[in-house]
C-alpha cells in the first residue's frame, strides 16, 4: 500500500496522521494498447497458480498473475536487471493479516504481449519466501490487472487482454474495489452475507472467517488442523486451529444460485470475511471485465467433492536453518504429543539439517508418498513413524 512522499499508510493501520500529507496512489500508471486486440498470452501453472512471461523496462521475465496483490512487485535479482531503484516505502497488511514495511518504486514500462503498461508501481519482494520452488522474478498485481479486461482459460492455459471488455455467458459477479486495490464481491451462505475477495493468489477454494461464520458450519464434519497453514509475501502465518468441511456448500450471489459448490475452510488472522481463490475459479472459464467492474464465470466442468489427500499428518518448514513442525492434524492422536513449532532433530534416520531446503524435503516427501512409505521423524528426543492416510475428521 503506497503513499506520496514516503508516508506511511498511519489511516489504513489506525495510527494518526503524524502530520504528513498523503494520498493514496494505487492506480498510477497508463495502459497503452496494442494495435491489435485482444492479445492472447500462454501461461504456466504451478501449485494450481497462473506464472506469465512478461518484459519490465525492456528485460523478459516470468511472473505470478496475482490481482490480490495490490500493486505488482519484483524481486531484488530482477530489479538489478531491470534498473529498478526503490526510493519510496510503504506499509502492507498482507492476507495473514501481518503488517511490515516495503520498499517501493515507480516503473517505467510492463509489456505482456505488445499490451503495455506505464509507469505503475512496483513492490520489492522475496519471491523464494512465498513461491521457493519455481522460479518467478515477481508478481503482476492488481494494479496492472485493474487497468485491462481479461479472460482466463484454464484448459488450454491462455489468457487474452483487450482494453475493450469481453462478452460472455456465464455467472456475473458485481465487484467493488477496496482503497488498496482488493477486489471484492458478496455471496451468501444459508442467507448471510459474506464481504469476499476475489483472489487469483490464494491456492484454496473458499475460505472464511471462523470467528464470524462458524455457526453456519455446526454439525458439519471436518478437518482439524492446529499450526502456521499459509505462506504470504512476508512469510508464514500466525499458530491456529483451522477447520475444513469435507462436504460441499452451495452459496449464492444476488439471490441466484452458483453452479459450482465448494468445500470451505474456516480459519482466524483472515484480512478479509472470505476468500474466493483459484482453487474454485479454475472449475470456470473466468472474465475479468475491469472496465465494467464484473467478472464472469462460466462454467468448464461441475466440481465435485474433492477426498482429501493422504498425507503424513505433518506439515514441517525451514525457519532460520531448523526445521519445524509447523502444524499437523489435530485429531491424530499419535500426534498428540507434538507441538506447532517443535524442531525437527531427524527425519528417517538421518538429521534433519542434511536436507537443506524445503524444495528438497518436497522431492524427498513425494517419492516416498510414491512409493507408499512410512516417515520417521525424531522431536522431543522421541520417535514418530508416520503412515500415509487421509486426515482424521470429527463434527464441528
Amino acid at each position: 500500500m503506497h503513499f506520496l512522499l514516503k508516508c506511511f499508510f498511519f489511516s489504513l493501520i489506525g495510527l494518526a496522521n503524524s502530520g504528513c500529507t498523503i494520498s493514496p496512489d494505487f492506480d498510477r500508471g497508463v495502459f497503452v494498447p496494442s494495435k491489435n486486440q485482444p492479445v492472447v498470452v500462454e501461461f504456466e501453472r504451478y501449485s494450481k497458480l497462473i506464472i506469465v512471461e512478461a518484459e519490465i523496462n525492456g528485460i523478459q521475465g516470468r511472473f505470478l498473475l496475482d490481482n490480490g496483490f495490490s500493486l505488482s512487485a519484483v524481486n531484488q535479482g530482477f530489479a538489478d536487471r531491470a534498473g529498478i531503484t526503490f526510493d519510496l516505502k510503504s506499509k502492507i497488511r498482507d492476507a495473514n493479516n501481518t503488517k511490515s514495511a516495503i520498499e517501493e518504486a515507480t516503473v517505467e514500462t510492463v509489456n505482456i504481449n505488445g499490451q503495455v503498461f506505464t509507469n505503475t508501481g512496483f513492490y520489492l519482494v522475496n519471491t523464494s519466501v512465498f513461491l521457493p520452488c519455481t522460479n518467478i522474478d515477481g508478481v503482476i498485481g492488481a494494479s496492472i490487472v485493474r487497468k485491462a479486461n481479461w479472460k482466463i482459460d484454464f484448459i488450454n492455459q491462455t489468457l487474452q487482454i483487450s482494453s475493450a471488455p469481453f462478452n460472455a455467458k456465464g455467472t456475473r459477479f458485481n465487484t467493488r474495489f477496496k482503497n488498496n486495490n482488493s477486489t471484492m464481491t458478496n455471496i451468501a451462505i444459508n442467507e448471510v452475507v459474506i464481504n469476499t475477495k476475489i483472489d487469483l493468489g490464494s491456492t484454496g477454494s473458499l475460505s472464511l472467517s471462523k470467528k464470524k461464520y462458524s455457526k453456519l458450519f455446526y454439525g458439519s464434519e471436518v478437518e482439524e488442523k492446529i499450526g502456521a497453514q499459509s505462506l504470504s509475501a512476508l512469510g508464514l502465518g500466525k499458530v491456529q486451529t483451522s477447520f475444513y468441511t469435507s462436504e460441499n456448500f452451495s452459496f449464492v450471489h444476488d439471490g441466484a444460485k452458483i453452479a459450482n459448490s465448494s468445500r470451505v475452510l474456516l480459519k482466524d488472522n483472515l484480512k478479509y470475511q472470505g476468500y474466493l481463490g483459484i482453487g474454485y475459479l479454475d472449475d470456470y472459464s473466468v472474465v475479468i471485465n475491469s472496465t465494467n467492474d464484473e467478472y464472469i464465470l462460466s462454467p468448464a466442468a461441475i466440481s465435485q467433492t474433492v477426498k482429501a489427500n493422504l498425507s503424513y499428518g505433518i506439515s514441517l518448514y525451514l525457519l532460520d536453518g531448523v526445521w519445524r513442525v509447523v502444524s499437523k492434524d489435530a485429531n491424530n492422536k499419535q500426534l498428540s504429543p507434538i507441538k506447532p513449532m517443535d524442531i525437527v532433530q531427524e527425519i528417517d534416520g538421518a538429521p534433519a539439517n542434511q536436507i537443506k531446503t524445503i524444495c528438497e524435503l518436497k522431492s524427498y516427501l513425494k517419492q516416498k508418498k510414491q512409493q507408499q512409505k512410512e516417515l520417521l521423524i525424531k522431536t522431543n528426543d522421541a520417535y514418530y513413524p508416520l503412515q500415509l492416510k487421509a486426515p482424521s475428521l470429527t463434527i464441528y
